[in-house]
């Protein structure tokens, strides 16, 4: 191992001296080829063979890395990684409790939280973290001056007019175009940008730190997008060669490849590993975060970048390269304190510029930019809501159903808890408009299910009575399931089907909006349970909705949404019914995500669908129960971060999208953040 990660950086050096740093002169220990110039190896995606072998797998280079570098075996490193999505996504939750990130930090699997009041111990418990009073890890002595490190898989190297780098991450600018993050300082270091257009192209070579040849043209570099100080250092290579292919994962510098699944914020204590041109793939441990760097470059100009320390080996040509934990992206390589690329400096450390999690960070510095993940999409919509049902439905029963539950497609009230309903009894849920009559698709459905009976929800004002009657002519049996209200509409319905008390866990969600209640319906139709809606604001529940619980006598409680959906005395007063869990999240997306991850342990392939309306997402619940698949919402013009969050630490392959493209446009399927 070249040292322990982690240990005491104070005693290092005084000054660090940065001639240099990107241009491929002064970088004595960096081999150049006859031509001047150094150069790295030519793929930008996993390659036939290149060991990605699915979510899990970790390939034979990062093995090798994380058992010279960190004592860890991959499932050690695998466990790690996922904590740390986990403290990535209920980072924001915390802050808004008033908790400062610096305060948050790993052991092991185990998230720590420093807490000084009650409020701030109850909050991280809410978050599923440990609360204590012991203080982080004291960061390590990072006032000294570190090196901008410089010199198309992620992480290899790319070079132009003699100034070498690594690619850091494949993604897609705000207008879809293809690009590739890279460290700023690559063009900014020696002052402003020279203008005029520059070109970067890939380099091709054997291994890391070794000669080669320069290879194929990336395209050109976006200079209005590069940023290097004021605590920035971040650009963009365009890849407008066509021939150049963008694949979504991080050489491992032996054939094999990671690939990039999401991205996260940094917590001190995680492993991270990185992939640079000179040093290759190398691991160590987060050190500190958000923190301002002093950074000397080869002109002598020092400025700061707002960076996450690591233990991690990095040299002069490394800059610019994917630094990730497990399969999430970090951030890239930016600086460092190290001598030599052999790292064996007793106090060594590398500077990593974030991804994302402040507002010094790539993502902030060039909105719009998302991440290119290693999954597939698909689409399963109609022209409208109705026939996105019905193509809900061909997807969950290709073989028919005996039953089939038809709903308002238009207004929400009624139909938020048919899912799980749906599902238990083993038939779709379809939707049709109030007065318009039934439409042709839906008609065409119920015949190919071969339906037996359906069941209409709602009254009259949801459902009409004429179009009751077109369902009679093509079946008979059909029978409606009404209330004096919704929640009495949703009573009945889980009466209806719920028949035998015990079960092993009832949702209850606010009626007053949709959001929640979708949330809850699609968890409910994969795990069996029903779902409840409840005026949320009221301070008790109703005296036929506690009558309800009580005959469903269910072994847990789960409360979808925060305080704001449904009161605390509406939780004290549940609570005195059965053990009563809260899952809720700031926003409805964080609701959506929480509780999907509360629900799946595994969310490889997922389903998404507009959390603006609720149609699809209803329909939608069906396939989630039938395929036992998450199901998250999202807005229609972009994939909200807890969302994308949610997709890192399942480590999702597979999207499926619920609604055309005026429910969830051509940028979701593009997975374009928000």
């Amino acid at each position: 191992m070249r040292r322990a990660p982690g240990g005491g950086l104070a005693a290092a050096f005084a000054v660090m001296l940065v001639a240099g740093a990107v241009q491929a002169a002064p970088a004595a220990a960096v081999p150049v080829d006859p031509s001047g110039r150094d150069v790295a190896p030519t793929p930008v995606g996993p390659a036939e063979g290149s060991g990605d072998e699915g979510p899990g797998a970790i390939p034979e280079g990062l093995t090798q890395a994380l058992e010279r570098d960190l004592d860890l075996t991959p499932d050690q490193y695998l466990a790690s990684a996922d904590a740390a999505a986990k403290a990535s996504d209920i980072l924001p939750q915390l802050e808004g409790a008033g908790i400062d990130p610096a305060d948050v930090w790993l052991d092991d699997t185990t998230i720590n939280v420093h807490v000084s009041t009650p409020e701030e111990q109850q909050a991280a418990a809410d978050a599923g973290a440990t609360p204590t009073v012991a203080e982080p890890p004291a960061a390590p002595d990072l006032s000294r001056r570190a090196s901008a490190y410089a010199d198309l898989l992620n992480g290899t190297g790319w070079t132009q007019n003699g100034v070498l780098c690594s690619t850091g991450f494949n993604g897609f600018t705000a207008s879809n175009a293809r690009s590739v993050a890279t460290a700023g300082h690559c063009l900014l270091a020696d002052g402003p940008a020279p203008g005029g257009t520059i070109t970067a192209s890939m380099v091709n070579q054997t291994g890391p730190n070794q000669g080669g040849a320069i290879g194929a043209v990336i395209g050109p570099l976006d200079q209005a997008s590069f940023r290097y100080g004021n605590g920035n250092d971040g650009g963009l290579i365009m890849a407008t060669n066509a021939a150049v292919n963008l694949k979504p994962a991080t050489s491992t510098w032996n054939g094999s490849t990671v690939p990039v699944r999401g991205m996260i914020t940094a917590t001190v204590g995680a492993p991270i590993c990185k992939s640079g041109r000179t040093t290759g793939w190398t691991c160590g441990k987060v050190l500190a975060v958000n923190y301002q760097q002093e950074v000397g470059d080869a002109s002598g100009r020092i400025t700061t970048v707002n960076s996450v320390a690591t233990s991690m080996c990095m040299y002069h040509g490394d800059s610019g390269g994917a630094a990730m934990i497990g399969t999430y992206a970090v951030g890239i390589n930016s600086s460092g304190a190290w001598t030599t690329a052999q790292c064996t400096d007793t106090d060594g450390f590398s500077a990593v510029y974030p991804l994302q999690g402040s507002s010094q960070s790539f993502t902030a510095t060039h909105p719009g930019w998302r991440l290119a993940l290693n999954m597939t999409t698909a689409r399963v919509a109609g022209a409208d809501r109705s026939e996105t049902s019905v193509q809900v439905s061909k997807q969950a029963y290709p073989s028919g159903a005996s039953v089939v539950y038809v709903a308002n497609g238009w207004n929400f009230p009624d139909a938020l808890v048919t899912g799980p309903a749906a599902v238990t009894q083993n038939g779709p849920v379809l939707l049709a408009p109030l007065a318009a009559g039934l439409p042709k698709s839906v008609a065409d459905e119920i015949r190919r299910l071969k339906a037996t009976r359906i069941v209409v929800v709602g009254g009259a004002q949801a459902i009409s009575a004429g179009t009751e009657h077109q369902l009679r002519t093509i079946v008979p049996n059909v029978s409606r399931i009404a209330g004096g209200d919704r929640y009495d509409t949703a009573r009945k319905l889980v009466a209806s089907v719920y028949k035998t008390a015990g079960i092993a866990n009832l949702y209850v969600a606010s009626g007053i909006g949709f959001p929640d209640s979708l949330a809850a319906s699609a968890a409910g139709a994969s795990d069996g349970s029903p779902v409840l809606t409840v005026p949320g604001s009221n301070g008790a529940v109703d005296t036929a909705t506690l009558q309800a619980i009580q005959r469903l006598k269910p072994q847990k409680i789960t409360i979808v949404g925060g305080t704001a959906s449904v009161s605390a005395g509406i939780a004290k007063q549940l609570a005195g019914q059965a053990k009563t869990v809260r899952v809720g999240g700031a926003t409805r997306w964080e609701t959506s995500q929480l509780l999907a991850k509360a629900v799946f342990p595994n969310g490889s392939t997922m389903l998404l669908a507009n959390g603006v309306g609720f149609a699809d997402a209803l329909a939608g619940s069906v396939l989630a129960g039938k395929k036992h698949q998450p199901l998250l919402i999202t807005q229609q013009g972009c994939v909200e971060r807890p969302v994308l969050n949610a997709m890192a630490s399942w480590q999702t392959q597979a999207v499926t999208l619920i609604g055309g493209t005026a429910s969830l446009g051509t940028a979701v399927q593009g997975m374009r953040a928000c």
